[in-house]
This record gives C-alpha cells, structure tokens and sequence, in this order.
C-alpha cells in the first residue's frame, strides 16, 4: 500500500506494473514507451531540456484556457525506458487539473516499481524530468494569475 495520490491511469499503470516480473515491468514500460504521442520537431526548439538525463530528452508543459495541463515530451527512441516514463507520465497528467502533477510523489519512478530495474543515472533523469515538468507549470500557473 501506498500513501500517495495518483491520477486514476497512473494508479491503474502502478498496480499494473506491481503485478507482473521485474522482466515484465521493463517489457511493459518499454509498450507504454511506443504509445509516447510525436511531438513535432519545429515545436522542440521552444521546449526545455532535461540535462539530467542521458538521452535528449525536452519537455513542454501549458495550461489550456480551462486550466487543464498539456504535457509534451520528446524521447528518442533509443531510449526505451525513458520513453515508457514519459508516456507513463504524459497518459497520467495530460488534460487534467494542474495538481494532478504538483501533486505526484517527487520519486514517482519508485512509486512505480522502476527503482531496482533501472540504473541511478536514468532514475535520476526521470526525476528531474517529474520535478521540472512541476516547477515549468508553476510558472505557467503564476504567469497566467498575472495576466
């Protein structure tokens, strides 16, 4: 049992994943990862990068006029596991309130199971990825409240 709160796709995802094999979990994560929506490349030049992680990895995040989240991520696909966190992370939070994000564990990767099938580098990644996305909507939040 966990003490966090979670959107109702990244409950289902977590008991998902807790379910089957460490192998499994990464096989799994990796099909979520193919399911990451195309971001369009001219669109990238204005995203910010997450230095953190090995791969180049740059996110976007926008409130909509109804104050709903729009994530967008950019993972190669040389990057599997990345990719399946960022899929994971956009299926949970994309559309919603703005604290179904603020509101995620700071080391959702754990929450998820992916803490011993990953290296600590990528993990790390995953969690500036989880933490930036947070602190770039924060922003967006104030910057909306001031207009």
């Amino acid at each position: 049992m966990h003490d966090v709160t979670l959107s109702e796709s990244l409950e289902l995802l977590r008991e998902e994943l807790l379910e089957v094999s460490s192998r499994d979990r990464l096989e799994l994560l990796a099909e979520i990862g193919a399911e990451l929506p195309t971001v369009d490349p001219a669109d990238i030049a204005g995203f910010e990068r997450v230095i953190e992680c090995q791969s180049p990895v740059f996110f976007d995040v926008a409130l909509t006029p109804e104050a709903r989240i729009r994530l967008r991520i950019s993972v190669p696909p040389g990057a599997p596991m990345t990719r399946g966190f960022a899929a994971a992370l956009v299926q949970g939070v994309d559309g919603l309130e703005p604290d179904a994000l603020l509101g995620l564990p700071e080391d959702l990767p754990s929450v998820l199971g992916l803490s011993d099938l990953v290296s600590p580098l990528r993990r790390s990644g995953m969690v500036s990825l989880q933490a930036r996305a947070k602190r770039q909507l924060l922003e967006r939040i104030v910057a909306a409240a001031r207009s």
